[in-house]
């Protein structure tokens, strides 16, 4: 058993802090949030994840995690995981000012404590290329580094999937410049029942690892949107033609089906960052810049769709969508293609029905009452002229047709999941678009 702490309660601090504890160590979180510490010492998770709450409450009983508001009570530890955030500013730049003020009161207490301690300084945040290193320099600063050291251990977790993805994890990655520091961290995943491939390399290449799975993955994303929208010029099934390019070993079937547009907290802000690291180090990163614009025009399309179904505007119209979240089996609704086009639908004076199972707390916080939320799908559709499909939640996947077309008031149906037949909307009356479908 491994003594640790994790700093940050978010999507990539508990999910792998738990996962660590229910792997038999003693975990400790720390985060400067008092009301998410009162959440989680009941057991409750601050957010939507499959299995995370019941995973929390059980590790909770057998006395594995422990939770705190102050740093200086859970640094007595082998490892020292930081996962706060480092979101993308609107130039481009990584924004890392919480994870060098953590390190650096990290260092401060050791300091202060004349702690002698051995620590690993585990880095789970995504940070530019270069950031580690700089934190390798800030512990000679201190004359720390015979007692600590830091390792980059980028995540590879998402969101809807993240236990799962944690215990059958494709790689792990482990970098830095000291080796002994790179191999106690590799012991403590050893106690995994399926260990993945362990990378122990540099730091750079660590850091890049990171950046290039989540734009490397964008790009499918786009390439399939592109695809999609060719289809529509053209004829051509889009599943089809996705079943058909993802058979081939060499590219594979994940995020082969055509979208709305990627969002949530790692493809958009990763995409944008590695592209400005690159224009940093005076390297002009094209394809990047085509991803970036491409899922622009993917979200900027979809108020169009519905301009070309009502030429003669949205007055007295009632627009119902069913999906918050930027992708299904999550809460989250950071940069969601729904949110991007309500705003456009409020912008055009008409009014709008939301339903989504996770997504709607998170929702409120942002749009308030300027929108009005319903209870199930189709109390959503009721007195609606318009059903829009824009999460893929298997509740959405299910829909009875019938019921939702007597529902409304006018049968238009926008699906941007390309979750049902457009030959079977048009057979039961409805006025359709299906993505991916010449309209």
């Amino acid at each position: 058993m491994k003594s640790i702490t994790v700093i940050g309660t978010g999507y990539v601090g508990l999910v792998t802090g738990v996962c660590l504890a229910d792997l038999g160590n003693q975990v400790k979180f720390v985060d400067k949030n008092q009301s998410k510490i009162d959440q989680l010492k009941q057991g409750y998770s601050p957010f939507f994840e499959p299995g995370l709450q019941e995973k929390l409450q059980d590790l909770t009983q057998l006395n594995r995690i422990s939770f705190f508001s102050e740093l200086s009570d859970c640094l007595h530890s082998e490892f020292i995981f930081v996962a706060v955030g480092t979101p993308t500013l609107e130039n481009g730049d990584t924004y890392v000012n919480d994870a060098i003020a953590v390190v650096t009161d990290i260092l401060n207490w050791y300091k202060q404590s004349q702690c002698s301690q051995k620590s690993i300084i585990v880095i789970k945040s995504t940070v530019p290329i270069g950031f580690n290193q700089q934190l390798v320099d800030l512990i000679k600063d201190y004359g720390l580094k015979d007692v600590l050291n830091v390792i980059s251990n980028p995540e590879f977790l998402r969101e809807g999937s993240a236990l799962h993805d944690f215990f059958n994890a494709d790689r792990i990655v482990i970098g830095g410049n000291n080796d002994d520091s790179k191999d106690s961290l590799k012991q403590l995943y050893m106690s995994m029942k399926d260990i993945p491939p362990i990378f122990l390399t540099s730091f750079e290449t660590a850091e890049l690892a990171k950046y290039a799975a989540n734009t490397f993955l964008s790009i499918k994303v786009s390439f399939i949107n592109e695809i999609s929208n060719l289809c529509e010029h053209v004829g051509g099934n889009i599943k089809d033609v996705s079943k058909i390019l993802g058979s081939d070993k060499r590219i594979g079937p994940h995020f082969l089906m055509p979208g709305p547009g990627f969002g949530g907290s790692c493809f958009p802000k990763d995409t944008l960052s590695l592209r400005n690291q690159s224009l940093k180090h005076h390297y002009q990163f094209d394809t990047l810049d085509s991803v970036l614009s491409v899922n622009k025009k993917q979200k900027e399309k979809l108020i169009k769709y519905l301009d070309a179904f009502f030429p003669n505007g949205y007055q007295g119209l009632t627009i119902s969508i069913l999906g918050l979240t930027f992708k299904a089996n999550t809460d989250d609704v950071r940069e969601s293609s729904s949110l991007f086009l309500i705003q456009q639908l409020l912008d055009r004076q008409c009014k709008i029905k939301v339903f989504d199972p996770k997504g709607m707390p998170n929702t409120t916080l942002i749009l308030g009452d300027t929108i009005e939320y319903a209870d199930n799908s189709y109390d959503a559709v009721q007195n609606s002229d318009a059903v829009v499909i824009l999460t893929e939640w298997n509740l959405f996947k299910n829909l009875d047709l019938k019921k939702v077309k007597t529902l409304m008031k006018q049968a238009y149906f926008f699906d941007f999941r390309g979750l049902y037949s457009k030959e079977n909307l048009d057979c039961l009356g409805f006025k359709s678009y299906v993505i991916g479908n010449q309209y």
